[in-house]
């Protein structure tokens, strides 16, 4: 089974919250990387992975900008120069504060390791 990295962030009760990050990703272009978001109970949240499309081992290709909802998964392709990898989104919490976690993993199980770069950021600014 693939390694699975976790950054946590803090989010405020009955409160949107906007989602940013960019992430220097260098990995095997056969194993692409995976992205999800748990979150606070009863919060809501509308993201996007956006990078090339899984599967695509060049610097041309789709862009993916699906709109996903909490409980979805993403995929984007690696090349082999590596990819930047720009996830957004907006979280907007119930009653209850909570934590929300940024998880990615490869998408397909490879001996050569993910490697998420130095200089690499996410950031969840309270927005109302």
């Amino acid at each position: 089974m693939p390694a699975r990295i976790s950054e946590t962030f803090r989010a405020a009760a009955s409160t949107g919250h906007a989602l940013d990050a960019y992430l220097d990703v260098e990995a095997d272009p056969a194993a692409d990387i995976t992205l999800g978001r748990p979150a606070p109970a009863g919060a809501s949240l509308l993201w996007t992975g956006t990078g090339i499309s899984a599967g695509n081992t060049g610097n041309i290709g789709s862009l993916k900008q699906s709109r996903l909802d909490l409980a979805t998964s993403s995929g984007v392709g690696i090349v082999a120069a590596g990819s930047a990898v720009r996830p957004a989104g907006v979280l907007r919490t119930a009653a209850t504060a909570g934590t929300l976690r940024l998880r990615w993993a490869q998408s397909v199980s490879s001996a050569s390791p993910t490697t998420l770069k130095a200089g690499s950021w996410l950031r969840l600014m309270r927005s109302s």
